[in-house]
């Protein structure tokens, strides 16, 4: 099993969401090998046109489907991160920044997820 990582961040309003997100798990990627990124930013593709209620819904499932979370810059001022960020700490995951990365690494070994 890999470690699925969760990413956290404003979207609704935020004009360079994509490409924020797109950064993120390129950074996550090139420095978690062998991780699955877990990306809300990729829920209109799947669902156009959804509400912000559906979309948490479909979030709040992945983020329980999910081993860790990171944090994008920003997530304070987001309603559905924060939201997310609470799920996650009342499941007892590992939540890191973005800028905080490498200490993912460790989480990785100790998890002795392959």
């Amino acid at each position: 099993v890999r470690m699925r990582i969760y990413l956290s961040g404003p979207i609704t309003n935020e004009k360079n969401y994509r490409l924020n997100f797109l950064r993120a798990e390129n950074t996550v990627r090139s420095h978690v090998k062998g991780s699955v990124v877990v990306s809300p930013m990729r829920l209109g593709d799947i669902l156009p046109n959804g509400s912000h209620k559906e979309y948490m819904e479909l979030c709040y499932s992945l983020v329980s489907m999910s081993n860790v979370m990171v944090m994008l810059p920003g997530w304070e001022k987001s309603r559905g991160a924060r939201k997310e960020r609470t799920l996650a700490l009342e499941m007892k995951m590992p939540i890191f920044e973005l800028d905080d990365i490498d200490s993912i690494k460790s989480i990785n070994r100790r998890m002795k997820v392959v």
